[in-house]
């Protein structure tokens, strides 16, 4: 028996969740089941038996798993065992099912790290996915086909495959490099060492950096302190913060948000600190402009807003299982189970507080910080908050609990709790968060049903009114005026469907690409709707034109144009301010009269939407 083989083991649960509980194994061995009246490690779900597997070590010392006739079968690393298997560490078990592991096997002298020998001539996949040669089920920040590893001279070459989060090392994001012995790269939440390579085999350290993150800061300087402050919160617990005033918070979660607590801080990870962009995912923050604003006023249940903000948050959309055991382990979490097929409506404001808080967990962050917890709330339930927050505090999470000191009381002056604007780099575009982002979108449009009809109907008016107010004999002439009118106003409404977005979560998780895109999308969408409701109206009004490509496109671009100008107006004045009204009326209406008077084809209105869209990308870039 090799001394390495007697070292304590333990088994760490991979369920998705913020609470990832390590259980230590005895060599005597233990039954794992769901029947808690004959197991010794309980774990719950329908593929599990009652007593589904042992494991312990056998007379040759060698830590084992064997299933005890369960119904579904025991898998280590994806591949059902023919009764017994050996384990080594960072092997992945799964009782009942494959794809979806339920613990890592490891090492208790190498908790958060396992080394691993590639042999043969490559390449090697790295990723989430259990087909992967190097598989990393349990972290979320690594995409399900991450990078590729391949032998090039004395190095190992790793290749970026389309992955979201990417490869880095130090402050560079990068496509691909090669690494030589003792150098390192990070993928996800994981860092990947070279400890040799020769003509036979490729051996690598694989090391989690998903455990807790202290907060450390000196010479802290926020409204209302007299002197600098020193920060000093180790990881693993839950601190209460009390500052002086309510500004003091604000401005200490802004700075969090964006690069750290101060120049002199850090996050206890040096990877933080010196990739700021990446914050997002380790670090939650929630203010109380958050926690005390309502949830969107919507039909889908609790689950189904989850799994959008899963999506959101992690920039991707997860496999059904994988997403289903995220969302179960939140919320049981925090008590929430019975809720979760509520509707938003239907929560109490306790609940709606607490799906807040389920939301910020989703990442399975290493620090959470909330502001102003309990402020709103009675005392009976604040005391509920708490103690929920203070039981998931530990090995992999420091919760800090923000306040102002009780002897301070905002006064009117203070105006109302303003959000900070916590920003972060734009990641990729992608199409399920486009997809989501677009979906929030259209609910916001109808939760204001007057909009949609302003939509429908500004067609049909200006086109009665024009054929009362002109004379005009053209159907394409008739609809490229209605369209250049109809399309900027149009933006005013359209900019209901921003009421479901959370600009915040946008600015924070680097989503400003996918929420131009589905913004994109609708409004292409509402554009093709009035052309085609103008179309029919102006082909029946008049009869004798006959419609031609050239005719369609030049109304197609007029459209884009009148959508562009209506963004910019809105950029620059309040929407849905009679000043943008104004504005947008007597823009809409020369930009017809113009183009109506040259009646030069295509190019002067694809000239006009190219003008507009670049002096509103220009607008927004300098935001």
């Amino acid at each position: 028996m090799s001394e390495r083989e007697t070292d304590p083991a333990l088994l760490r649960s991979l369920h998705p969740g913020p609470l990832r509980e390590e259980s230590h194994l005895k060599g005597a061995g233990q039954v794992i089941g769901r029947d808690l009246e004959q197991v010794d490690l309980l774990l719950s779900g329908p593929e599990v038996s009652r007593r589904h597997a042992w494991i312990g070590l056998n007379e040759a010392g060698e830590w084992v798993i064997h299933d005890l006739d369960s119904l579904n079968g025991v898998f280590v690393n994806g591949q059902r065992i023919d009764h017994q298997r050996r384990l080594e560490p960072g092997d992945v078990i799964g009782l009942g099912r494959a794809r979806a592991p339920d613990y890592e096997f490891t090492h208790a002298g190498a908790a958060h790290g396992r080394r691993l020998r590639l042999a043969g001539p490559g390449p090697w996949q790295l990723g989430r996915d259990l087909d992967c040669h190097i598989s990393i089920p349990a972290d979320l920040s690594v995409s399900q086909r991450h990078a590729l590893l391949s032998r090039q001279d004395s190095g190992l070459l790793i290749r970026d495959a389309g992955s979201r989060n990417g490869l880095w090392q130090g402050e560079e994001r990068l496509r691909r490099l090669r690494l030589h012995p003792d150098e390192t790269v990070m993928l996800g939440h994981q860092r990947l060492t070279l400890l040799g390579i020769d003509a036979e085999r490729v051996e690598v350290e694989l090391r989690s950096l998903g455990g807790a993150i202290g907060l450390h800061a000196r010479g802290l300087i926020l409204p209302g302190l007299e002197h600098p402050r020193r920060l000093d919160l180790p990881a693993g617990q839950l601190h209460r913060l009390r500052l002086p005033s309510r500004a003091a918070c604000e401005t200490l979660m802004e700075r969090l948000g964006r690069d750290g607590p101060t120049q002199s801080g850090d996050f206890g990870e040096s990877w933080l600190d010196e990739q700021p962009a990446r914050q997002r995912d380790r670090i939650a923050l929630v203010g109380p402009s958050s926690l005390q604003s309502p949830l969107p006023s919507s039909r889908i249940s609790l689950r189904r807003w989850l799994a959008e903000e899963i999506v959101l948050r992690l920039g991707e959309a997860l496999p059904e299982t994988a997403r289903r055991e995220l969302i179960h382990t939140t919320l049981e979490a925090l008590d929430l189970v019975e809720a979760a097929n509520r509707s938003l409506s239907q929560l109490s404001p306790l609940e709606q507080r607490l799906a807040r808080l389920a939301a910020a967990l989703l990442t399975r962050p290493g620090l959470l910080i909330v502001d102003a917890p309990s402020t709103g709330l009675k005392p009976g339930e604040a005391a509920r908050i708490e103690a929920r927050l203070e039981r998931l505090a530990g090995n992999h999470l420091t919760i800090v609990l923000l306040s102002e000191d009780a002897g301070e009381t905002p006064s009117e002056d203070d105006g109302p709790i303003r959000r900070p604007r916590l920003a972060a780099a734009p990641r990729q575009p992608s199409l399920a968060a486009s997809a989501c982002l677009l979906r929030r979108r259209w609910r916001g449009m109808k939760a204001r049903p007057g909009a949609l009809l302003e939509i429908l109907a500004l067609p049909l008016v200006l086109a009665l009114a024009l054929d009362l107010a002109l004379d005009i004999r053209s159907a394409s002439l008739a609809a490229l005026a209605v369209l250049l009118i109809s399309s900027p106003l149009s933006s005013l409404s359209l900019s209901a469907a921003r009421m479901g977005l959370d600009r915040h979560q946008i600015r924070r998780f680097g989503l400003s690409r996918d929420a131009a895109l589905s913004g994109l999308l609708l409004a292409c969408t509402a554009l093709l709707v009035q052309f085609l409701i103008v179309l029919s109206l102006a082909t029946w009004r008049f009869p004798l034109d006959v419609w031609t490509v050239e005719a369609g496109l030049e109304v197609l671009l007029a459209g884009l144009a009148g959508l562009a100008l209506g963004a910019v107006v809105q950029q620059a004045l309040p929407a849905r301010s009679w000043r943008a009204l104004l504005l947008i009326g007597l823009l809409g209406g020369a930009q017809a009269g113009f183009l109506l008077a040259q009646a030069s084809g295509p190019a002067l209105p694809a000239a006009l939407a190219g003008l507009w869209a670049f002096l509103l990308w220009l607008s927004r870039a300098r935001d």
